[in-house]
């Protein structure tokens, strides 16, 4: 653990820290407040100095209070511009993703059949084009489903927050051509069209519970709170046109495809990763890169549970439980630097990193020195016994060919003597002609 690691021997303005309570008091939208809630609660078992207190006023609001000194860290699922971040001197660390979930109630599907929609149909129902469920753009996806002659009706959020931003950008994306909406400080406008269909829920746990209580409704919340809910999600397709439920899985796709920039930030809508949702957003925090003290506690603290929720496993398992995944998913090297970079009272939060020591070979040498001895040993060995034993088998084939050899001989011999006696005259014949 980088920091609560430091934490033990960190210096501020020149006294050593030893553990001690803090408070550390952090905001963001109401969506993540169950998340929160439980990751604080686990990170406090962990640490009990530390009392971290989660307040859902919104994730601007809760930047802004980060800005002018009233919280410790925000928590924000929008991509911050750079220019808020150097002019505020603020740090971003992606903590989590989570998908926007297209639900809906339609009695007349099978239990169990998941409605199916493209992009192209996601975007047509969103401007209107489409009005009625058996509308032949959504029936040729649906074959299984009796989809009736109903209109649409669509619950949407009647304000702007960061979720809604995220999915009309995302059918951007989808369709270049969709710009028939532009957020204005009150309402998010929608098309005309779907309007005299449109019912304006006050936040996603309403829209949420309208889904529960009508039918022939559509409507788009967090993954966490159509699990929460038990709401019917619809099958969007991916970038191959794959169908895809925002699963753990299919978040965690696009969160492998993400690259982040400079500022530890990463837009992974639509990802051009096959298998990815294509419609996650990263939920960071944010928080201040210089404290000035004089305590330096409280953003030590708040640096290791930024680590913990990071690197734990316990953390992770929080997360999928409720729909959501770790950002990182482990130790990240762009993590280490970014918590390096913060200060208290002038000094490193973090100590640096030692220098890298000078290459030893000497404990890497030598054992390989000893095993190259062993085996040309083993190897002279071996040999010798080899040679030896192809000499003694040598001589044995010697002896084995003379005695063939003199063998041959014996019989020659026999045989050559055997003719030159029957060449002798017989002298009992000879004697006998003359008498």
């Amino acid at each position: 653990q980088l920091v609560l690691n430091a934490l033990a021997g960190l210096r501020c303005e020149g006294h050593l820290l030893r553990p001690q309570a803090v408070v550390l008091g952090g905001g963001g939208s109401l969506t993540m407040a169950p998340l929160f809630g439980g990751i604080i609660e686990g990170f406090m078992k962990f640490q009990p100095s530390s009392q971290l207190i989660f307040s859902a006023i919104g994730a601007s609001a809760s930047v802004m209070a980060l800005i002018d000194g009233t919280l410790d860290f925000a928590v924000t699922d929008e991509i911050l511009p750079q220019s808020l971040l150097q002019g505020h001197d603020l740090v971003v660390v992606p903590v989590v993703a989570t998908a926007v979930a297209v639900t809906y109630s339609l009695s007349e599907a099978p239990s169990g059949c998941n409605l199916v929609l493209s992009q192209e149909a996601l975007v047509r129902i969103f401007n209107g084009s489409v009005s009625v469920w058996n509308d032949p753009i959504i029936a040729q996806l649906n074959p299984f489903i009796p989809l009736p002659a109903t209109p649409i009706t669509m619950v949407l959020p009647g304000s702007v927050d960061q979720f809604t931003l995220a999915f009309k950008q995302a059918l951007g994306r989808f369709d270049p051509t969709w710009g028939a909406t532009q957020d204005t400080t009150d309402q998010p406008i929608w098309p005309a069209a779907v309007r005299p269909r449109l019912i304006f829920a006050q936040s996603f746990v309403h829209a949420a519970s309208l889904v529960q209580m009508m039918d022939h409704v559509i409507t788009f919340v967090p993954a966490s709170a159509a699990q929460s809910y038990q709401l019917d999600v619809a099958s969007l397709g991916d970038v191959t046109g794959l169908e895809m439920l925002p699963t753990v899985e299919s978040i965690g796709a696009a969160v492998d495809g993400a690259t982040f920039d400079g500022t530890f930030q990463a837009d992974i809508l639509n990802s051009d990763i096959e298998g990815a949702y294509p419609i996650v957003v990263f939920s960071s925090i944010v928080l201040r890169r210089v404290v000035p003290g004089p305590s330096c506690a409280p953003p030590a603290a708040l640096g290791g549970f930024i680590q913990w929720i990071s690197t734990n496993v316990t953390a992770s398992e929080l997360m999928q439980s409720q729909g959501f995944v770790a950002a990182l998913g482990g130790p990240s090297t762009q993590l280490d630097a970014v918590l390096r970079t913060l200060t208290c009272g002038g000094k490193p939060l973090v100590p640096p990193l030692p220098p890298p020591p000078g290459l030893n070979l000497v404990p890497i040498l030598v054992p390989i020195a000893a095993f190259l001895l062993i085996a040309t040993a083993i190897f002279i060995y071996v040999g010798r016994r080899i040679q030896t034993r192809l000499i003694e088998m040598r001589r044995q084939l010697d002896d084995v060919q003379v005695a063939v050899e003199l063998s041959d001989a014996i019989a020659t011999f026999d045989l050559d003597r055997m003719a030159f006696l029957e060449e002798i005259p017989n002298p009992t014949s000879t004697q006998q002609s003359c008498l």
